[in-house]
């Protein structure tokens, strides 16, 4: 059922947009009301209009992957809504960098992009181009209209759901706007289509409007959890006026944070709503399925929804080097995008080992020994304990770095290293190196053979570790740099995805953990209608989900551990560039750096007017009624 929204969506070609009429006067095709009266003529005119109102956010045009982009003036395959997006939210930050060297791109993490960046223009022309289709949709769904066209009964019903749906999208694309670029255009359904051109509105206008909308609509949505999956319902209004809230301090100067809580508790109160239980399967080909955490997505599927941005970007650019496409579900990596030490980092924070081992029984003769560990020996050795699998034991320790192996009853006698860096393990073999971390450590013991797993005992450090390392040296080297394993086109029982190009796995815009995190920071800023105790129950949810055990659980928590949290919880996901400025602007100062910020290795601070995009250049000398964004 997934596929539905989209496959008509497919067919609708009324409502191309060209790249120089976004600039001009939004301009969507048809603009005349004869045309649009044939276009809407029958209720399954409508249904079509309305799949291309959410297909424009999965698809680059009406023709899939094969061109016929909505947009003009970039390649099509950068082109759909979320790898703008993507790019914009996480290329300026620690969670990414890119090895291409297309024009503007590089710009993004070096953080000296100009008005006539490529990839900024066409995000700006993007949302936009989403907006008018949401504008003539919600047009033609007047009363009027659809009293002139004869539409009666249980139909107008259901138009007029979809006209409330269309305002949300047509709302979450403004929060976009408001976020990105402060003041952009803006134009609604109340201006004939080509009529005059946009009005420029500020940053605390819009937010007041996306406000004033979201509430409007409210009641005429579905109820939580009512809808067709990838359709919009109240939860989705209230999570979207949630995170604006959270952000309303950058938005318009006064904080909102009891609002943020409030409507965070609304989405957490909707019963059916939970976190999935296993992190690793959020970003899989199937995650359609039996998912309870997903709130509103962005559907992609590997035959109906074809383009080359969303996550079939995510996916195989995020491969290459010494990564095998096969394990991912796909046919080749692009070998783009990777991640900097300082998303990894946030990963190191410490674990409360003895909540854990308290758990796991009678300690096993395999242990832990080395300047790592134990100073070779001065203490006991770190026990293994058995597991539920016969032959498997885990250990969980905190290593410093240095040097390690793998020993019986804690006596040298019988000792195991690894001799050739493979993970297999050898009688008296070579000692493991280590840098200093908590780590889950896995031996498995077969007759004849032994072998070993170190992981970060965190499920959501999805790390690739076999390329040239943490450092980035160079960033046009992709192999420079931890890769990125969070997303597969593999399905939740080990199968691939319906295609090897274009994946199936589909996006959150909003998810459980996000309005649990929301919640807790809201409590920290000082909002009303929530309580501590709270927030460190809906941490440790997440943390517990992440490790598998308690040992992550905390009892108080500060602000900072929150944007680690959110990091290490939602990285990749189109968060971090905002969630930086939110907090005392990480983004732009230097109180935090990262590799490569500001084009310097070590990492520099750069200009605060960066905290926002500038309005296309193209845009400004069209349309006199704009001004730039200061600075640029």
């Amino acid at each position: 059922m997934k596929n539905n929204l989209y496959k008509v969506g497919l067919t609708l070609s009324f409502v191309a947009i060209l790249f120089g009429a976004c600039v001009k006067k939004l301009d969507v095709l048809p603009t005349n009301d004869i045309t649009a009266d044939v276009v809407y003529s029958s209720v399954d005119g409508y249904k079509k209009a309305f799949a291309k109102v959410y297909g424009a956010f999965a698809l680059g045009g009406n023709n899939g992957a094969n061109g016929g982009g909505d947009i003009q003036g970039i390649d099509g395959g950068f082109s759909d809504f979320f790898r703008l997006y993507w790019n914009a939210q996480e290329l300026p930050t620690d969670e990414a960098v890119v090895s291409w060297g297309d024009a503007g791109l590089p710009d993004f993490h070096k953080m000296n992009w100009s008005a006539n960046n490529q990839f900024i223009k066409a995000l700006y022309y993007r949302s936009f181009y989403q907006i008018t289709v949401a504008n003539d949709f919600i047009r033609q769904a007047s009363d009027a209209n659809l009293a002139k066209r004869g539409i009666t009964g249980a139909d107008v019903d259901n138009i007029k759901r979809f006209k409330a749906e269309a305002r949300f999208l047509r709302a979450y694309q403004y929060s976009v706007l408001m976020d990105l670029f402060g003041s952009p255009a803006f134009i609604t359904d109340s201006i004939a289509m080509g009529s005059e051109l946009p009005k420029q509105i500020s940053r605390g206008d819009l937010f007041a409007f996306v406000e004033k909308e979201l509430k409007e609509i409210e009641p005429l949505l579905a109820a939580p959890k009512a809808n067709e999956y990838g359709r919009a319902d109240q939860a989705a209004a209230w999570a979207l006026l949630a995170r604006n809230y959270l952000n309303a301090k950058v938005y318009t100067g006064a904080d909102k944070n009891t609002d943020a809580i409030t409507y965070a508790n609304k989405v957490i109160a909707v019963t059916g709503y939970s976190l999935l239980p296993d992190y690793t399967k959020l970003m899989r080909a199937d995650n359609h399925l039996n998912n309870p955490e997903f709130i509103l997505t962005i559907n992609y599927d590997g035959k109906f929804t074809t383009n080359w941005g969303g996550t079939t970007f995510l996916t195989h650019a995020a491969v290459g080097g010494n990564m095998k496409a096969s394990d991912f579900g796909i046919d080749g990596g692009w070998g783009g995008i990777r991640t900097t030490k300082g998303l990894v980092n946030t990963f190191t924070y410490d674990l409360n080992l003895p909540a854990v081992t308290s758990t796991l029984g009678t300690a096993s003769k395999y242990g832990l020994v080395g300047s790592a560990v134990n100073n070779w020996g001065a203490t006991p050795d770190v026990p293994f304990y058995p597991t539920a699998t016969a032959g498997v034991f885990v250990a969980y320790v905190k290593f410093l770095s240095g040097d390690w192996k793998i020993r019986v009853n804690n006596d040298w006698s019988e000792n195991y290293g690894d001799n050739g860096a493979n993970l297999s393990l050898e009688a008296n073999g070579d000692n493991m190196k280590t840098d200093a971390g908590f780590y889950k450590v896995v031996l498995t013991v077969k007759p004849g053979a032994l072998s070993y797993a170190v992981s970060n005992p965190d499920q959501r450090a999805q790390f690739f570790t076999g390329n040239n390392g943490v450092e980035i040296n160079d960033i046009g080297d992709f192999k420079d740099g931890y890769g990125i394993t969070k997303f597969k086109n593999i399905k939740s029982d080990g199968s691939n995805g319906s295609d090897a190009t274009q994946v199936d796995i589909d996006m959150p815009l909003f998810r459980l953990a996000e309005m649990y995190l929301i919640y807790a920071e809201a409590v920290k800023r000082g909002g009303a209608g929530g309580s501590d105790a709270t927030a460190v129950s809906y941490i440790n949810k997440l943390r517990e989900r992440a490790i598998g055990n308690k040992s992550g659980n905390v009892t108080t928590y500060t602000l900072d551990m929150i944007l680690d949290e959110r990091a290490r919880e939602l990285y990749w996901e189109g968060f971090r560039r905002t969630d930086l400025i939110r907090f005392d602007d990480k983004f732009t100062t230097s109180t935090y750096v990262w590799p490569w910020k500001g084009d310097v290795k070590a990492g520099k601070g750069v200009e605060s007017w960066r905290k926002v995009y500038p309005i296309p250049t193209d845009d400004l000398t069209a349309n006199p009624n704009l001004k730039q964004n200061p600075n640029y």
